[in-house]
């Protein structure tokens, strides 16, 4: 069962201009947070968090694109006993499923990050105890997967921008994916935590005009022929 949690804004605002053709320009605007709070905090799979991003501004001008980067780590322990009569090789992952959606369950992106292990164990040696020679433990284990998605299409550009900007409501999920193979009588034990980072990032024309160098340098060379020329009419 899924636990709830809510309560992030995503801040560290950051905004970048960069002139493109001498009839547009493009700039980026970014939304980041955490998920917990405090960064770097793990969380016990299966939860839910509710976060807050803001919107873009149209009056800052066209939204082109919007770009969702999303990191996750998960971190915990497995433990396997094969109860099998004879040896028997034994593959395992631990991972989960992390995703950030929209609250009517869309997803934006996804990323799973898991670590994954291959066992040769013995047959059973009579003790549940997940060590011995038809048994194994581990712990500390910690993996971290990322995804970059950009979208460009009608309902996301409507979904995350509005005159004034203002606030969209996202979350972030968690959910154990861990899986154990390989042996015809198993017992496998998973525990998971994790968390993930995001950023949230809008690509917009502002509308402007820019004037490439060497049209610029242009005007500059006629501006001091311009001087010679009224210099030498005075003399």
């Amino acid at each position: 069962m899924r636990s709830y949690r809510a309560v992030l804004f995503a801040s560290a605002y950051t905004e970048a201009i960069a002139l493109g053709t001498p009839d547009s320009s493009a700039a980026t605007i970014s939304f980041s947070g955490n998920s917990p709070l405090p960064a770097g905090d793990f969380m016990t799979t299966n939860f839910i968090n509710a976060v807050l991003v803001g919107k873009f501004d149209t009056n800052l001008g066209t939204l082109l694109s919007v770009s969702f980067s999303l990191t996750g780590n998960v971190r915990g322990s497995v433990q396997i006993e094969s109860l099998d009569a004879a040896p028997a090789t034994v593959n395992s992952s631990l991972s989960a499923i992390i995703t950030l959606e929209k609250p009517d369950g869309t997803d934006l992106a996804v990323t799973l990050p898991v670590a994954s292990f291959s066992d040769s164990l013995a047959a059973f040696d009579g003790l549940i105890d997940f060590g011995g020679t038809s048994g194994i433990s581990r712990s500390a284990i910690l993996a971290t997967n990322s995804a970059n998605i950009i979208s460009t299409t009608a309902a996301i550009l409507n979904d995350f921008s509005a005159a004034g900007g203002g606030l969209i409501n996202l979350q972030i999920t968690a959910a154990g994916a861990s899986i154990a193979t390989g042996s015809g009588n198993l017992f496998a034990g998973f525990r998971t935590a994790a968390n993930a980072a995001f950023t949230v990032t809008y690509t917009y024309d502002t509308g402007a005009t820019a004037v490439p160098i060497p049209a610029a340098l242009s005007l500059f060379g006629m501006g001091l022929l311009g001087l010679g020329l009224a210099r030498r009419a005075t003399i």
